[in-house]
């Protein structure tokens, strides 16, 4: 017969211990890895919905000829006085009439910025303004509009090349002269519609990221709860410059709480409303 032993040992104090402290070890260990895999999940989800913003708001202006105004009240809704112009320059994204997420990854809501001049109602409905682009309403001005009196171009200065007719009897220079639109009806943005004023979004490196920014729209990432236009402490000097509420971005496309700025240019404008044919 096998002989037993009757005396079974168990676990020492010390030993349990370790063994306490190793699984606590693991777990935190496995904790830190699912956190990392779920905030990769949201980033690659948020630079997906920043996408499908961007498009939105290139759909919209090939729909109504403009840029939307900030959300002032949360509602989803842009916010024009008077349907004229912009009520402020920044603001929420008017998701609702964009067809768009109300929140980010995070469960934040995005910021909004547009340049200062579509606040301007004497500029929002000047065709040689860059506002112009935000105009909804109101009496065109076209006072600084020239034309070419040989090649028939449109121009809102002087400076563009008017080229000589070649006649039969000889070169007859060409020359600027005022020009003015047929029609009086907004919005009033064109191809010959100049940067005279935008936002300004460089790289980490100080290099320019995008030019003739019209608008740029932000999801503040991963800390966005703590760190945005309302709570601007704590963050990296990256994250201060973006949400300090001027008109200067910095786009950093790496960090864990990195912001994830979108542009919409004037030359992505002109082209939603060329593919619209709103140029002709």
């Amino acid at each position: 017969m096998p002989i037993r032993s009757s005396r079974q040992r168990g676990f020492t104090l010390l030993e349990l211990a370790i063994a306490l402290v190793v699984l606590g070890i693991l777990i935190v260990m496995f904790n830190g890895l699912f956190k990392l895999v779920f905030d990769t999940d949201k980033r690659i989800a948020q630079i997906n919905e920043n996408r499908l913003i961007q498009g939105a708001l290139e759909t919209y202006i090939s729909v109504n000829f403009r840029l939307p105004c900030p959300d002032v009240n949360g509602d989803g809704f842009e916010d024009p006085p008077s349907g004229i112009a912009c009520t402020v320059q920044s603001g929420g994204l008017p998701f609702k009439e964009l067809g768009t997420k109300s929140v980010d990854a995070w469960g934040n809501s995005y910021y909004y910025r547009v340049i200062s001049t579509a606040t301007d109602v004497t500029k929002t409905s000047a065709i040689c303004e860059t506002a112009s682009f935000f105009g909804r309403s109101g009496t065109l001005n076209d006072s600084s509009l020239q034309i070419c009196n040989t090649s028939n171009e449109f121009s809102c200065d002087t400076l563009g090349y008017c080229a000589d007719l070649v006649a039969a009897s000889g070169s007859v220079s060409g020359s600027w002269s005022g020009a003015s639109l047929n029609g009086d009806y907004a919005p009033f943005g064109t191809i010959y519609t100049p940067l005279t004023d935008e936002l300004s979004l460089v790289a980490e490196n100080g290099d320019v990221e995008d030019a003739g920014v019209l608008a740029v729209f932000i999801s503040w990432g991963a800390n966005g709860d703590s760190v945005n236009v309302t709570s601007c402490i704590g963050g990296s000097g990256d994250e201060v410059e973006n949400c300090n509420d001027d008109n200067a971005f910095i786009k950093n496309e790496k960090g864990l709480n990195r912001d994830y700025i979108t542009p919409i240019t004037i030359y992505q404008a002109k082209k939603a409303m060329i593919t619209s044919r709103r140029f002709k």
